[in-house]
This record gives C-alpha cells, structure tokens and sequence, in this order.
C-alpha cells in the first residue's frame, strides 16, 4: 500500500484508507478505492501471503472529497486520522480536483455505529484536501476534542521559518517545558532538486533534523553525525523512551 492514509486501531480494528492495493478477485494491478477498510485484529491474521479479504470490513467513503472525485490520483496521499475514542476524523492526504471542496469541515466515522457525518471545525478557513503528503504528529494519550473542534494556527517568532519536507516523518517527543516535535527525511522542497529526471525534488539527508519547541513556537535545524540512514521517504517512525524519560529513540522502518 503506498501513501495509505495514517492507520489507527479502534476497539478490535484497524482502520485505514487511502493507498494503491492489489485484490486477487479483480485481476487488476494495484489501484486506489474508494473505500476506508478495517483488519479484525481479534481473528488470527495470516502474513504469509495477500490478506484474506474474509479478514477485511469496508465502507464506501462519503464524498467525492474523501475520494479525489471521480478521477483520482492512483493511490490517494498521505494524511492523518483525529481520534476521539469512538470516531475517526480524516483529515488530509486526499487529491483531485474535488478534494478542496470542503471548508471548515472534517468527515468523521463514527465507529460505534458504523455511519459517517460532518463535522463543523471553527477557528478560521481550512481546505483539509489538497493539505497531503505533508509531516504529522500526535501527542499519546490524548484525543482530539470531538465536543468544540478548532483549529489553531501557529507562526514561527524566532530560529528557522518552519521546513519543507514532503513525505517524511514527524514524532512528538516528551522533553523540554512543553514537549517538542522531530522532523526528518522525505524530500526538501525549498528548491528544485537534481536527483530525478521526472520528479523535481531531492531527497533530504538524515543528517537534516528539525525541531519544534512547542512551548517557545520556535523550529531548529540540527546536524545529525555517524552512522545515517540511507536516504528514503514515505517510510514510518515510531518513538520508545526509558521509563523515567531520561533517553528516547526513535525507530525508523520501510520507504
């Protein structure tokens, strides 16, 4: 699945959408749907192979916003899931022409019952469509506020004016006064790249990181050293700590 759209377990299911996927009952090469599927994570799951569809549950995705239209780019883009508890709130990574045609507004399953609606966001205009292939993070344990959603914009006041990575990663990390946000791999996007004949940007270096000090509003490039990974993106990143968070680490995987 490429670009699939940010998975999240609710109850006994993982959800997710978004992404190209090959079915061994249509004949077709890897294409996008226009579905938001879930894995029954309580039934035995064999990895051997292709997924047993038996395995999988699905719904048709409600808008020709969540879908890219009627002609989507094969295999969506990268976006997140918000999380109350009970519904899921997509957001993002979703192309094509009608994928901006929604302000102010997020479509949110509601897991419990297995139906969609839509949401009202305040706190300013927002088009959550074409925002895609971008970097997120989330803080754990803690769950978007589905009884008053607001956006909030943030500007940079000091230190670098943000940074532009496409398909990369971003981890929150509990350290410092307010907790901080990480940033690395992907493209770089400031400039036009050399690497690829028919793609117009490089692949950022993982000696590139980026910091966000949530408590100052402030982003800091630092220069990582030794032994760095091999240049990737659209790859996953997880964080482990120590349990009195005197250490942390941050795992990286696929791409």
């Amino acid at each position: 699945m490429c670009s699939i759209l940010d998975q999240r377990i609710v109850g006994n299911r993982l959800f997710f959408s978004s992404g190209n996927y090959t079915f061994d009952d249509d004949g077709l090469p890897g294409h996008n749907t226009s579905s938001l599927y879930w894995l029954f994570l309580n039934d035995p799951i064999n990895v051997s192979g292709p997924i047993d569809l038996n395995s999988l549950g699905s719904t048709d995705l409600p808008n020709d916003s969540l879908t890219g239209g009627t002609s989507p780019e094969a295999g969506g883009a990268a976006g997140t899931f918000f999380y109350d508890h009970t519904t899921l709130y997509l957001y993002a990574g979703l192309v094509g022409p009608e994928a901006d045609g929604i302000n102010n507004a997020l479509w949110a399953f509601n897991s419990t019952i297995d139906s969609w609606s839509l949401v009202q966001v305040e706190g300013g205009k927002i088009s959550f469509g074409n925002d895609s292939e971008g970097v997120h993070a989330r803080i754990p344990a803690q769950s978007f506020n589905s009884s008053s959603p607001q956006w909030t914009f943030e500007t940079a006041t000091s230190g670098i004016q943000g940074l532009n990575i496409l398909k990369g990663v971003m981890v929150y990390v509990r350290k410092g006064q307010a907790d901080l946000l990480i940033a690395f791999g992907g493209y770089q996007t400031a400039y036009t790249g050399v690497e690829f004949a028919a793609w117009p940007w490089d692949r950022r270096p993982f000696s590139d990181v980026f910091i966000y000090d949530i408590f100052s509003n402030t982003w800091y490039q630092q220069t990582a050293t030794s032994d760095l990974p091999d240049l990737r993106t659209e790859f996953c990143a997880g964080v482990s700590s120590a349990p009195d968070d005197s250490s942390f680490q941050i795992t990286i995987h696929g791409g």
